[in-house]
């Protein structure tokens, strides 16, 4: 990968336009807690596919490797450049009303809830998804999560094969460095009432349980130990969720196979995965493709290493609207309103970023 060069935004914007009037492969990123975008372009469309080892460049990976490809960049342009300044979002917009969509996804809870208490699945995560007109650039969108959520993963991917994605992931999957590794087990959703963390219920402590559980499973089966940290409270935006970050040491190929060991976790899937998956693609009337996928930038730190998220609080721009993808995970205890209360408030971390385009 070519040293990423340091350039002002405006030459940015200029080159971003340039490969895009001629459908080219470009991914911007901005890494949690960073102040610098990350931009890699690629001149041509070949996918040379993610195969991990030695490669260098940036994946972007579906929810169901049946449906959509695994897609990755090779970093011909590399630049980097301070993130201009500007105005978070307001934190006050609300959730947009749907008495309809409200009664189906009430409806789609109840049914996966009588199926998880009278057969082996423990979990599923439903999800919706909605659009609304939008005449925002992806580059707009992007600055404003950017300034909006500084501790979330920010992007904007744009593949011919993918067309265009972005949004402010909260969830890291895997970050390997080339000998350690870890990823984080999140789970369970409570909107944010000021900065005091919520009281969690059995449920939510359930439902994250599960993921750890799985995640110290599919360590072990790799022959490798799990380092299994305290489980903490996390702010991400405006909502709170519970957290056990799992260490391991590895060797790269060792890293690369969990990678795809672990996606799709229980915390965009379910437990068992394979009944959980097989009930999504059964249930949901859209697909999902790169919603509830990985992505991120490999190779840069060294051989073998990656840093990976989960892609999600995301959106796909498709000519003039936005379609935008939120989920919640449904096991025993679930109550159908308070589901759809959840994926409500989650819907509104890319929300905030299209405010201002026009209904």
């Amino acid at each position: 990968m070519p040293s990423p060069k340091k350039i002002k935004f405006s030459k940015l914007e200029r080159l971003l336009g340039e490969h895009r009037g001629k459908s080219l492969p470009f991914a911007l990123f901005r890494n949690p807690g960073e102040e610098e975008i990350h931009s890699l372009l690629q001149n041509d469309r070949e996918n040379p596919g993610f195969t991990g080892g030695d490669q260098k460049g940036f994946v972007f990976a579906p929810f169901h490797t049946g449906a959509s490809p695994t897609l990755f960049l090779r970093p011909d342009q590399a630049y980097r450049t301070p993130v201009p300044g500007g105005a978070a979002c307001a934190m006050d917009i609300g959730p947009r009303p749907d008495t309809e969509a409200r009664e189906i996804h009430m409806g789609l809870v109840e049914e996966a809830v009588r199926e998880i208490r009278t057969t082996s699945l423990e979990k599923v995560v439903l999800a919706r998804r909605f659009s609304l007109p939008c005449t925002l650039s992806a580059v707009e969108i992007f600055l404003r999560l950017c300034q909006t959520y500084p501790r979330a993963f920010c992007y904007v991917w744009s593949h011919p094969d993918s067309g265009t994605w972005l949004g402010a992931s909260p969830e890291q999957l895997m970050e390997f460095d080339g000998t350690r590794g870890h990823t984080d087990a999140l789970a369970g959703t409570q909107p944010a009432a000021g900065f005091v963390a919520p009281a969690w219920s059995a449920k939510e402590y359930r439902e994250q349980q599960l993921v750890t559980d799985f995640i110290v499973e599919k360590l072990r089966e790799a022959g490798l130990e799990p380092e299994v940290g305290p489980t903490r409270d996390e702010r991400a935006g405006a909502l709170w969720h519970l957290r056990t970050r799992v260490g391991f040491q590895a060797d790269a190929d060792a890293a690369a196979g969990l990678v795809g060991a672990l996606h799709p976790t229980p915390a965009v899937c379910g437990q068992p995965r394979g009944a959980a998956r097989d009930y999504i693609l059964g249930h949901e009337n859209f697909d999902r493709e790169y919603y509830c996928g990985f992505l991120g930038e490999v190779g840069r730190t060294g051989p073998g290493s990656f840093r990976l998220f989960v892609n999600l609080r995301c959106l796909q721009l498709r000519e003039n609207s936005a379609y935008i993808y939120t989920g919640g995970g449904i096991t025993a205890d679930s109550d159908p309103a308070a589901e759809w209360d959840e994926i409500q408030h989650k819907s509104l971390t890319v929300l905030r970023a299209l405010q201002n385009s026009p209904d």
